[in-house]
């Protein structure tokens, strides 16, 4: 068994794969969400591919690689895939594959003094997936300016990238921007997108047949493998996507997402054979990280000291009341009866109809049950 590691409200992205798995497979791959870990702090014995460390705090990261650590200790067996102390998050990575002279781009964190940037750059958070914020700015002017908007709309600088922009489209005036699955040994193209506008997104991509087969020729060649393979390696990055483009006959990467989009098979388009080569490959070098194990017990997880912040304590016994807040109409009191003589008192709302006092009681609650 693999066990897909990822925060419990992204898990759409490998969701829309599993249940295009052939009935005798889906026992390979399953999903369990950080959340799980922390509330139970515990691991059943299986292979493990830690994503989404972009959505961790750094307390949650430093839980995550003990947890790989005291599960390869447990079975040395175990496959980890992506060991959450190793693997280069975006400006740790980009920054890496410049000094390496892979990239000729570089990025900057915004909340620190800049260095002497190559223009145009455009800005874009660190921790996701969205792209950028900010169209190019061709110099320090139009740089200083959109730092000084930010800030005046109250915006973190925080956790915010300055990032040269290199890419230039080709001959036919297109830009290309190709991803590539990384699965334990194996690279695994995945896709081509095509665009005009140099934010290459899967909605803006030319879908012309000639674009499809290129396309297509892209996935049966696998062109990049060996270089794509000796980045992942330099990322510590044993699961995850690449996406990346290619000047002058050089790779240039843009990113690496532990936690990506898998390909659905549910569109019937010219593009339906792609989807199905690519779920056959996936689930092929899955399955060959599942090797098996030695049947065991679950791992306990001890907690690294000191605790930043607090996290669910393992669930010691149902609270006595379950409380659900729901956006509804809130329900009439029913009229008291009036005595006679007297006028009908008209129904007042309970304090414990308050959302507030709803959820003091939840938080009260919870700390019954929470370790200090």
């Amino acid at each position: 068994m693999i066990l897909y590691v990822c925060r419990a409200r992204h898990r759409y992205t490998i969701d829309r794969f599993l249940p295009t798995l052939p009935p005798e497979s889906r026992g390979v791959l399953d999903v369990l969400s950080y959340e799980q870990i922390f509330s139970t702090l515990s691991l059943p014995p299986a292979h493990l591919v830690f994503t989404d460390f972009d959505r961790l705090s750094q307390y949650e990261l430093e839980i995550a690689a003990t947890a790989a650590e005291q599960m390869r200790a447990a079975n040395p067996d175990v496959r980890i895939l992506n060991h959450p102390a190793r693997f280069l998050q975006r400006h740790e990575l980009l920054e890496r594959l410049w000094h390496e002279g892979i990239n000729p781009f570089r990025s900057a964190r915004l909340e620190l003094p800049l260095p002497d940037l190559a223009f145009p750059v455009f800005l874009r958070r660190e921790g996701d997936a969205q792209g950028a914020e900010t169209g190019l700015l061709h110099d320090r002017a139009a740089l200083d300016l959109a730092v000084q908007d930010m800030m005046a709309r109250g915006i973190p600088l925080r956790g915010r990238l300055a990032v040269e922009f290199c890419n230039r489209a080709d001959a036919d005036g297109m830009y290309r921007k190709y991803g590539a699955f990384r699965v334990g040994d194996r690279i695994l193209p995945q896709h081509l997108q095509i665009s005009e506008d140099w934010v290459v997104k899967s909605n803006s991509s030319h879908r012309t047949e000639r674009h499809i087969a290129e396309e297509m020729d892209y996935i049966l060649t696998n062109p990049h493998e060996d270089v794509l393979l000796r980045i992942m390696d330099l990322a510590s990055a044993d699961f995850g996507r690449i996406d990346y483009t290619v000047l002058d006959g050089k790779v240039i990467v843009f990113e690496i997402n532990s936690n990506p989009t898998f390909p659905g098979i549910d569109k019937d388009d010219p593009r339906q054979e792609r989807r199905r080569i690519v779920r056959d490959r996936l689930l092929a070098a899955f399955q060959r990280i599942d090797t098996p194990l030695a049947e065991g017990k679950p791992v306990t997880l001890g907690l690294p000291y000191p605790r930043s912040h607090d996290l669910p304590a393992p669930v010691k016994a149902a609270p006595p009341v379950a409380l659900a807040i729901a956006p509804t109409a809130p329900v009439a009191e029913t009229p008291v009866p009036p005595k006679s003589g007297q006028p009908a008192r008209q129904a007042t709302p309970s304090v414990s109809d308050s959302p507030t006092f709803l959820r003091r009681i939840i938080r009260n609650g919870r700390s019954l049950f929470r370790g200090r």
